[in-house]
């Protein structure tokens, strides 16, 4: 079961960097996805603020309940997905980094 989502933000291998605070998911481009980060809004001490998404074929959000990963088509087919790219080491590291330090929504 997933934690409820404040919001979500996705991390491009091209550099752009877009999150629901500004986009609907549906309107961003839907290729080239590395990292897609969940937000939640709670609070518990040592607990992290957010789900990282990563190393997969396809990234779903659907509403702040519904939302994830697979890499079968036929179990995404009626979402609204995004998808994933393999990039080099260097720039996997350096995007995921990024995300991960990145402690606000």
């Amino acid at each position: 079961m997933n934690l409820p989502a404040l919001g979500w933000e996705i991390f491009y291998a091209d550099g752009n960097r877009l999150s629901s605070r500004n986009h609907e998911w549906k309107d961003v481009p839907g290729d080239n996805v590395v990292v897609v980060v969940i937000w939640h809004d709670y609070h518990i001490p040592g607990v992290r603020q957010k789900t990282m998404l990563v190393g997969s074929d396809y990234y779903y959000y659907e509403d702040e309940n519904n939302w994830g990963t697979s890499n079968k088509h036929s179990e995404i087919k009626n979402k609204k997905f995004k998808r994933g790219i393999w990039v080099t080491d260097g720039q996997f590291d350096e995007i995921y980094r990024e995300a991960f330090e990145k402690l606000d929504f």
